[in-house]
């Protein structure tokens, strides 16, 4: 039951964490795209001699790209914060199924070692 319990709540941090991952890893391929589509009919301006056309295209097609590139990052940066937040949980959680199953000795163990490696830092 309580193995249970753990293993519904790792699964749940795993759905959220995939989220932002997936946004860490799409948004720079959707700033590419971004770039690429406004280039092809500001290339056709240029050729017609539109400069302002021109202008006009690569603005937009850089704008796509900051933007995508800092979506990832923002993505990356909050999958990675959760990931530290959420991991610090599971070995709470895991501690807690220790003293709940039996394994006192073993907590209070592992709580002690933790309690002298936060001393150090």
């Amino acid at each position: 039951m309580a193995q249970d319990i753990l293993d519904r709540e790792e699964f749940r941090f795993k759905q959220t964490l995939d989220k932002t991952d997936l946004l860490a890893k799409l948004s720079p391929v959707f700033g590419l795209m971004g770039t690429l589509i406004p280039l092809g009919p500001g290339l056709a301006a240029l050729g017609q001699g539109d400069v302002r056309g021109l202008s006009e295209a690569v603005i937009i097609a850089f704008d796509t790209t900051v933007v995508g590139v800092a979506a990832g990052a923002v993505g990356a940066l909050i999958s990675r914060v959760r990931r530290r937040w959420y991991e610090q949980d599971l070995r709470y959680l895991e501690l807690l199924l220790e003293l709940v199953v039996g394994g006192e000795s073993r907590a209070v163990q592992e709580t002690e070692a933790g309690a002298v490696v936060r001393r150090r830092n």
